[in-house]
């Protein structure tokens, strides 16, 4: 498959998750309007930099959207670049650095939503990026932990319990304190 039609995927309420590959050269206008169940959009072509106005309009539930094409001013919609910024989070060493670098940017500003969006749907990969890049704010560490456990999203807290272990010299049982 090298191309998706204008329309391919629109207004099917079935459909909870996309993946299109890096061959794809182009993906037409509307193509995955008013898919109210898309929750999870994959688009790994680095070729794909336009997905025409409003490619989401309807998508109600959509949580995660990679386009590494793309990066977070790209898309207009408030909701709609919170889930890019979660999709790059999930698959950040699929990108090319000029669109890494403005995702970067762009979670940077708003990590702790970011944080805090992804404890609520359980994406553990999120969370990942985070500790992985060191990109968890020392300010808002605890109150990202604390929300973890008050939502209890134990795998979550592990993560957040080990990456703080590792990030500062503790007593071995302050490091596992709640």
């Amino acid at each position: 498959v090298t191309q998706v039609a204008s329309g391919a995927f629109a207004e099917n309420d079935w459909i909870r998750k996309i993946f299109i590959g890096n061959n794809v050269t182009r993906i037409g206008t509307g193509a995955f309007k008013r898919c109210g169940r898309l929750e999870i959009l994959r688009i790994m072509s680095s070729k794909i930099t336009d997905l025409g106005e409003e490619p989401f309009e309807g998508c109600r539930g959509l949580l995660s959207l990679t386009v590494c094409g793309m990066g977070p001013d790209d898309f207009r919609a408030p909701a709609v670049r919170t889930a890019a910024a979660l999709g790059f989070c999930e698959k950040y060493e699929s990108y090319g650095s000029g669109v890494s670098e403005e995702y970067r940017n762009y979670i940077d500003k708003n990590s702790g939503y970011l944080m805090k969006r992804a404890i609520d749907h359980q994406m553990t990969d999120v969370f990942t990026y985070f500790t992985d890049n060191n990109a968890i704010p020392q300010s808002s560490f605890n109150d990202i932990l604390e929300y973890a456990q008050q939502k209890k999203v134990m795998e979550i807290v592990a993560m957040l319990l080990e990456y703080r272990s590792g990030s500062s010299e503790q007593d071995e049982f302050e490091k596992y304190l709640l």
